[in-house]
């Protein structure tokens, strides 16, 4: 099943949340960081489906997440249909980005998409982003609030690496991430820095996002899945073990190369938390002291990533000037 379908299959099986023990109260500050386009996705219905339904049911879920988060109101965060994405697409080199992902739609969900995009109600307010990935958009968001008035409302394991409030999209089960290196969820999903490791390890299938192909040991290629990138990151408890191992597998198959292999794809899963959404803004989390090994080795190899998105975008640009 391609990601289109899973999502449909998501949103026409969408099952009335497990009671809760109570309603929280209202947290002054509190910010639901809603994501928006698999909003569109969840509650666009099957063919039978009207366009004024589909905009109930998103209402209708929107309200319901805000009480049941104790925010005080709804910030609906969208990809805009022109947006760089971040230059991901530039990035990925070893796959293309989101090469697998289909061009059809559910039925409702463009008028979803436009209704978000325009709506000037009281329910919500809604950011839309071209320079960035509504997922990054959320990030920003959520560390520039801090965690205890930022709440996080997506059905995209992405965003589990981000300080906040977690509202589980089905169960409305909340998680509280700080700066624990891993927290299992009310859920019992892994949230934290480690999930993004993870990542880095096993790579992200509804992206195109490989992460690490094989490793070598005692001479031979082996695959790394879900289990294996666990094992290997079990007894890690902060993000210098877990970059440490990660870099060292990396090397075992990539050789020299490593470095720039292991910088591609932390650039292309790590949800950007500055206001600029920066290609390399992984390395400022990760590598920041300029020492010998690994951290100098990051730090560089993040700059050499910089300059070639940079100059892959003038080339594009070059060539637009010439043909104009």
């Amino acid at each position: 099943m391609g990601w289109l379908e899973d999502a449909a299959a998501k949103a026409a099986a969408d099952q009335p949340v497990a009671p809760v023990a109570e309603i929280p109260d209202v947290v002054p500050g509190r910010v639901l960081i809603v994501d928006g386009d698999y909003l569109a996705y969840f509650c666009a219905g099957n063919d039978e489906t009207t366009p004024g339904d589909a905009r109930q049911r998103a209402a209708t879920r929107l309200g319901n997440m805000r009480t049941m988060a104790g925010c005080e109101k709804i910030v609906v965060h969208l990809t805009s249909p022109g947006s760089t994405k971040g230059d991901r697409y530039i990035i990925a080199t070893v796959r293309p980005y989101q090469g697998k992902r289909g061009a059809g739609h559910p039925k409702n969900w463009q008028y979803l998409r436009d209704w978000l995009d325009s709506y000037k109600g009281d329910l919500f307010t809604t950011k839309t982003w071209g320079t960035r990935e509504a997922d990054d958009g959320m990030a920003y968001h959520a560390v520039t609030l801090g965690v205890d008035k930022a709440v996080i409302a997506t059905a995209d394991k992405d965003l589990r690496m981000v300080p906040a409030w977690h509202l589980d999209w089905r169960t409305y089960q909340m998680t509280r991430l700080n700066s624990e290196f891993c927290v299992i969820g009310e859920n019992e999903k892994v949230y934290g820095h480690k999930w993004f490791w993870l990542q880095v390890l096993q790579g992200d299938s509804a992206d195109d996002i490989p992460g690490l192909p094989k490793y070598v040991a005692d001479g031979k290629a082996k695959l790394i899945g879900e289990k294996t990138a666990e094992k290997f990151l079990s007894e890690c408890h902060t993000d210098e073990q877990a970059a440490h191992v990660v870099a060292a597998l990396y090397a075992s198959y990539y050789g020299e190369d490593w470095p720039d292999r292991l910088a591609e794809q932390m650039a292309l899963l790590w949800m950007r938390r500055d206001q600029a959404a920066a290609v390399d803004d992984f390395v400022g989390w990760f590598f920041y002291e300029r020492e010998l090994g690994l951290h100098s080795r990051m730090f560089y190899a993040g700059q050499c990533l910089t300059t070639r998105v940079a100059q892959a975008k003038q080339e594009v640009a070059s060539i637009g000037t010439t043909q104009a």
